[in-house]
């Protein structure tokens, strides 16, 4: 059976939404609310590699009218190391052999996220990007589309079906859920980003852009999967989630 979690901050509160959109009573008040009026919360992914073959920027989810109907953009997908089971960049192709079980070892795409120049003619508000600026690529061009459309959230999607190996190595003690949560918050919610070699990056610089954390764990409780640690892994993710929420009132 497959399972859908979804973690995210908003504001001063936490939200944890379980078994995915449909899950609106569980959310806060006024999220619920809306949820019923509008006929349910809306979530879309966007790839993280969609920028290359496909040439689809966060640009055209203006352009297209599509980010005035949904709630939540879940941006996919970011992995877990390997060595250290905590959230990390790096530009590093995945192995695309199905049948390779290290995969996704060590394998992310930084350049995407905030190192790629993006031009005047495919930025959301038709301004390129210049020389020394602190943060480029996917993450910025989201910045500007929330900037554009208040009401949207972005989740940063961690697993997927080749980043999910390391979870349950990540989720089996206490340290270590405390080790992959903290780094991810740290890096994508408070938005510490990694310095790159180009000079992308570094303390703050990726702050405001996600609001919270998709969990896309493939898969908890499946057939063979016996002892994982999915429900302590997110009541850790919860825990966290709520203190940085509280911290801000």
């Amino acid at each position: 059976m497959q399972r859908s979690v979804r973690l995210f901050a908003a504001g001063a509160a936490a939200f944890l939404l379980a078994g995915g959109a449909a899950a609106a009573s569980i959310l806060g008040t006024s999220t619920a609310q809306a949820a019923t009026t509008s006929g349910g919360v809306k979530f879309a992914y966007f790839t993280q590699w969609g920028i290359y073959v496909n040439a689809f920027y966060p640009k055209n989810l203006d352009t297209s009218g599509d980010a005035n109907k949904i709630d939540f953009i879940q941006y996919a997908f970011e992995n877990i190391s390997p060595t250290t089971h905590t959230c990390f960049e790096a530009t590093s192709a995945a192995s695309q052999d199905e049948s390779n079980p290290n995969a996704g070892d060590g394998a992310g795409d930084q350049f995407a996220d905030y190192e790629k120049s993006y031009g005047a003619d495919i930025s959301v508000d038709g301004v390129g990007d210049v020389f020394n600026q602190p943060i480029a690529g996917n993450f910025n061009q989201l910045k500007k589309l929330k900037a554009k459309h208040p009401n949207l959230k972005i989740l940063m999607s961690l697993g997927g079906w080749t980043y999910s190996k390391y979870f349950s190595d990540a989720a089996s003690t206490d340290a270590s859920r405390k080790a992959l949560v903290s780094s991810c918050i740290d890096m994508f919610i408070k938005g510490n980003l990694p310095k790159s070699p180009g000079g992308f990056g570094g303390p703050g610089t990726g702050a405001g852009i996600f609001d919270g954390i998709d969990i896309d764990w493939e898969y908890p409780g499946a057939a063979g999967h016996t002892g994982n640690h999915f429900t302590s892994a997110l009541q850790e993710f919860r825990t966290e989630l709520d203190a940085l929420g509280g911290s801000k009132k």
